[in-house]
């Protein structure tokens, strides 16, 4: 007898139905009956399939060396791109880093970097007014993105968003029994599949279930 495998992505979008419910009944009718069909979104940008890309962030310290904030999101955004991007080839940190700092210490100029580690395209990422806390007592993410993704070959933009400012949880996070480190993993890792998620098909579910469950 065939015994029937449960299906985690729906019991996590159930679960997420049932807090949304409890909280502020929102429509459960229709959303459960949304998470049951799912919605896969598709990448707004799918021109990472078989390229080789490189991934530069930057941040307000960038130009002051070492830049530990932009050095985690890049290694969050490889992980995110190379797990769920089909074959796409990923300059590594090392080799991005070493010709920034010999040639452009700022990381402004895409075009160069990428003819320079002979990049197809580059991912760039411009973060700005980040922030952790919201007061002494509440942990709150905040920050300004832009994210640009440039064409080698021709120099062109081919992809653009924001600035935009992405905040989370919406309604902050206690800091009793939470440390600085401990919610900036939090933060990051959500802050940069907001951005990942641009450049893979995704299911929407996930989004309303995450937001759901941790009160965004």
């Amino acid at each position: 007898m065939r015994v029937p495998k449960f299906d985690t992505q729906l019991l996590v979008g159930l679960f997420a139905v049932l807090v949304c419910v409890s909280a502020a009944g929102c429509g459960a009718t229709a959303q459960l009956m949304y998470l049951i069909k799912g919605h896969d979104i598709p990448a707004a940008y799918s021109g990472f399939e078989g390229k080789r890309v490189a991934i530069v962030v930057t941040t307000e310290s960038s130009s002051y060396g070492p830049d530990p904030l932009a050095e985690t999101i890049e290694r969050y955004l490889h992980l995110k791109l190379a797990t769920n991007v089909h074959d796409i080839d990923i300059v590594s940190n090392t080799q991005v880093n070493n010709w920034l700092d010999l040639n452009d210490p700022d990381g402004t100029n895409l075009v160069d970097l990428g003819k320079g580690i002979n990049a197809d395209l580059v991912l760039g990422v411009d973060v700005e007014n980040y922030k952790i806390r919201q007061g002494r007592t509440i942990y709150k993410g905040r920050a300004d993105i832009e994210v640009n993704v440039v064409d080698i070959a021709t120099g062109a933009k081919t992809f653009a968003l924001g600035p935009d400012h992405f905040s989370y949880p919406e309604n902050g996070r206690p800091a009793i029994n939470t440390t600085d480190r401990q919610f900036q993993i939090f933060y990051l890792s959500w802050l940069t599949e907001k951005i990942a998620r641009n450049f893979y098909e995704h299911d929407g579910a996930t989004d309303y279930a995450e937001d759901a469950a941790f009160g965004g």
